[in-house]
């Protein structure tokens, strides 16, 4: 059963380190207030391309003319995640023997390490300003000026889906108001920044929308998953009139949301279902480029036995990439992986690509847990 349960984490984790749903952008301020910027592990847009970390320990911008330039290599276990700041790229690295804040120049110029950490992962959360916001173990931590300051230490040790937002940090249901000091308290299981609005998951899984102004809107209600965020626009998980899992766009609250198509149509289009069924663990991932819609869907079912050892082996696992009409319709199929291959996708200059990495779900080559 620990095999089991630590083979899922690892499954999910695997899935949720390359498409995150955050933005990469600064928001705008008032003339008083410093810029807020999101840290991101997508592609992150500047003024004339965009910042990424599309193949495994590799900083790289590219420009709208195509043109690329690595900013730093790295031997990354974990997701790379940055953001911009006039031109100055901020980025985390993690391996085995040390846990690091970096900065470089997007000429590639003038690198150097902020902050490290020979035990605790350190993740980059975004900026206030000319302060670089991190977490590292259980605290929440502010680089400035060559000095670090915690700013949150919880009391239990855990620290879930730290998100900054509009001149705050969102933490456990809590908020930190980086001009003030203050906490206070909110009613939010989960939660994505993006430039405009802060995207939350109540206890009763409805999604709401947190603007700047502090209104609050309701996107979607009861839903199974939140699958992608990009500005206005979200698509979600839930279950439909036929009490099937389904899936959802909506850009902003005026507008209805569309039905893009049902986990059945999904599963229905793998030819390989050996070892899976319909309700198997699965997870979906969206990236939306050009105006289509793709999906990446990856499905985990049992463990395979080895006779000839008497021993279960990986897991059975499954992911694919597909497509489906932004008005919603029938899924078409791009590439099924085999085996333990996965497949990552990311939209670079709203183009998509993609790349199939071996044997990504191989327990034998699991990445090593974050706990």
């Amino acid at each position: 059963m620990k095999r089991l349960m630590s083979a899922v984490l690892t499954f999910a984790m695997l899935i949720t380190m390359f498409v995150v749903p955050v933005t990469g952008t600064s928001a705008k301020t008032t003339k008083k207030a410093p810029t807020t910027y999101i840290a991101t592990n997508r592609s992150y847009a500047v003024k004339n391309g965009s910042v990424f970390s599309f193949d495994k320990g590799t900083l790289q911008y590219r420009t709208k003319q195509g043109k690329t330039k690595t900013l730093a290599k790295f031997s990354d276990f974990y997701s790379c995640k940055y953001y911009v700041r006039s031109n100055t790229v901020y980025y985390n690295t993690n391996n085995q023997k040390s846990h690091c804040l970096m900065q470089v120049g997007l000429n590639g110029k003038n690198k150097k390490k902020l902050y490290s950490s020979k035990t605790l992962i350190v993740s980059l959360i975004g900026g206030y300003g000319s302060s670089v916001i991190f977490q590292c173990g259980e605290k929440i931590c502010r680089y400035k000026d060559g000095k670090v300051k915690t700013l949150i230490k919880t009391d239990d040790g855990i620290l879930f889906f730290a998100q900054i937002f509009n001149g705050k940090i969102y933490y456990n249901n809590k908020s930190y108001d980086l001009a003030t000091g203050k906490t206070k308290t909110y009613k939010g299981e989960y939660s994505y920044s993006t430039k405009n609005y802060l995207y939350f998951v109540n206890s009763k899984m409805d999604l709401k929308r947190l603007d700047k102004s502090g209104k609050i809107n309701t996107v979607a209600t009861k839903i199974t998953d939140l699958n992608y965020v990009d500005g206005d626009t979200v698509c979600f998980s839930k279950k439909n009139s036929n009490n099937k899992e389904a899936f959802y766009k909506r850009t902003g609250v005026k507008n209805k949301a569309i039905q893009l198509c049902t986990w059945n149509d999904i599963y229905g289009k793998f030819k390989d279902k050996e070892g899976l069924k319909l309700n198997s663990i699965h997870f979906v991932t969206v990236e939306i480029a050009e105006g289509k819609v793709y999906l990446s869907p990856a499905i985990m079912g049992g463990m395979e036995y080895d006779e000839k050892t008497g021993t279960f082996s990986d897991l059975i696992t499954r992911q694919a990439l597909l497509t489906v009409p932004a008005k919603g319709g029938t899924p078409k199929m791009i590439y099924e992986c085999k085996g333990y291959d996965g497949i990552k996708v990311m939209t670079i200059n709203n183009k998509l690509q993609y790349k199939v990495m071996k044997n990504l779900y191989s327990l034998q080559n699991a990445i090593p847990t974050m706990m």
